[in-house]
């Protein structure tokens, strides 16, 4: 039987770097009554790249957290992040961009095929 998931926000971030200010922002936003998909907590197991689309597919609201360098492997074509920012776009999520300090965003549009 497969689960059926109801969160409300998907995060997506760099462990290295990005992982803190997740943790304080998914509990922030737990208090004020969202449903986060944080997928320390939210995955346990199985099919990894399955659950994180379907879950995607799911809600309306994605944040984007990007410590200092946090776009660097977006030119990977199997980086996760990439990935995941790729599939909201095309699946016309609303994203939400938080730039750490020390962030510098440089426009991936050739890399995104935006």
């Amino acid at each position: 039987m497969e689960t059926k998931w109801k969160y409300n926000v998907f995060i997506s971030y760099r462990r290295e770097g990005g992982e803190t200010l997740v943790c304080l922002l998914c509990e922030r936003l737990k208090k004020l009554g969202c449903s986060v998909f944080y997928d320390v907590e939210s995955l346990r197991n199985g099919m990894f790249n399955e659950k994180i689309y379907k879950v995607i597919d799911s809600i309306e609201d994605v944040i984007i957290v990007l410590p200092p360098k946090g776009v660097n492997r977006c030119d990977e074509k199997k980086d996760w992040v990439r990935n995941e920012i790729e599939y909201a776009i095309e699946k016309n999520k609303n994203i939400v961009l938080v730039m750490m300090r020390g962030c510098i965003f440089v426009y991936y549009s050739k890399i995104l095929n935006l």
